[in-house]
C-alpha cells in the first residue's frame, strides 16, 4: 500500500511529502532494499517487488522529491526519510537515472553505512540538448577527462558529481541503459569507473535491447554475492 511520508521542515527547506511503499512487509530482520524512483513510484512498475521476492528481502520504494537538487536529496531528504522509517544503515540502495545519481551521492556520504548500491542508467553530470552529439566522440578521449574536454560546450548551470565519486566504498553495480545511440549512457559509466577506485567492488553490466529491462539476474547475483547474509 502506498503511503505518504511527510518530513518536517528544517533550517534549509520546508516540509517534504514523499510517496513510499513497503514490499515484503515492514517487520522482520531481513535487510532492506531501498528503491529510488523519480517523482512518484509508479514508473518503476513491478520489478522491485520481483527482485525482493527473488532475494527473500524487504523493500521500500520511495518517490523522490521532484525539483530538489540531487545533493540536497542525498544529504538531507534521504537521511531524514530513513530516520523516519527506522531503516537500518546496512541497506541496499537501487536507483534509476536521477535516482542512481542520488544513490551514489548518498553512498559516498556514508562510506561505511551501506551494504551496496545498484545504479541503472545513472547520471554523473547534466547534459545540454547538444551533449549527445558531443559525447558521441568520447572514444577519442581519456574518460577521466570527459568533463574537462566538454567544459567549453557546457552552460554554467551544468553539474557533475565527479568529485564525490572518490568517496565510494561499498560494492557498486552500474547497469548501462539501452538503446544508446548517442554514446551518452556509456560516457556516464566511463566517468564512474574512472573515479570510483575506492569502491569495495565496481561491476558494470550493459543491457541488451531485446532482454528484460532492468535486468534482474545481474542484480540478484550481485546482491547475493555481497549480502552479509551470504557470508
Amino acid at each position: 500500500m502506498i503511503e505518504i511520508v511527510t518530513l518536517c521542515a528544517n533550517a534549509s527547506r520546508g516540509a517534504v511529502a514523499l510517496e513510499c511503499e513497503w514490499l515484503g512487509g515492514k517487520g522482520g530482520g531481513a535487510p532492506v532494499i531501498v528503491f529510488l524512483a523519480e517523482g512518484t513510484i509508479d514508473p518503476l512498475g513491478d520489478w522491485p517487488a520481483r527482485l525482493v521476492r527473488a532475494l527473500g528481502l524487504r523493500g521500500l520504494v520511495c518517490g523522490l522529491s521532484g525539483g530538489a537538487p540531487v545533493r540536497d536529496q542525498a544529504r538531507d531528504i534521504l537521511p531524514a526519510l530513513f530516520d523516519a522509517r527506522d531503516i537500518d544503515s546496512r541497506m541496499w540502495i537501487v536507483g534509476y537515472r536521477e535516482g542512481g545519481t542520488i544513490a551514489l551521492l548518498y553512498a559516498a556520504e556514508h562510506p561505511g553505512g551501506l551494504a551496496g548500491a545498484i545504479v541503472i542508467a545513472p547520471r554523473m553530470f547534466s547534459q545540454s540538448p547538444h551533449a549527445g552529439h558531443l559525447l558521441g566522440v568520447r572514444a577519442a578521449f581519456d574518460p577521466a577527462n570527459l568533463r574537462e574536454r566538454f567544459a567549453c560546450h557546457a552552460p554554467h548551470h551544468e553539474w557533475t558529481i565527479e568529485g564525490e565519486l572518490h568517496g565510494l566504498r561499498c560494492p557498486v553495480l552500474a547497469i548501462r541503459d539501452f538503446p544508446d545511440d548517442d554514446g551518452s549512457a556509456a560516457a556516464h559509466i566511463d566517468l564512474l569507473k574512472s573515479h570510483a577506485h575506492g569502491a569495495d567492488r565496481l561491476e558494470t553490466h550493459t543491457h541488451q535491447g531485446t532482454a528484460e529491462f532492468p535486468p534482474l539476474d545481474p542484480m540478484i547475483r550481485f546482491i547475493s554475492a555481497h549480502s552479509p547474509l551470504s557470508r
